[in-house]
């Protein structure tokens, strides 16, 4: 059975994968940063986009 979705709000996020509301903020205005789903003025994040963008930050630094 499914999971129902369940959509983070910011402070959440913050708290559970450690990214600042404040970036997320920014973010937002910025049109960067993880996708987020908008309804009316709220903004809410899906946890599996929240882990997927996470992991498209990793850099891996040259071998010499």
């Amino acid at each position: 059975m499914n999971e129902p979705l369940r959509l983070l709000n910011r402070t959440e996020v913050e708290a559970k994968f450690g990214v600042s509301k404040r970036f997320l903020e920014m973010a937002v205005m910025r049109n960067d940063g993880p996708p987020f789903i908008k309804i009316g003025r709220l903004v809410r994040y899906r946890a599996e986009d929240i882990e997927a963008w996470i992991a498209q930050q990793r850099v891996t630094p040259n071998a010499i």
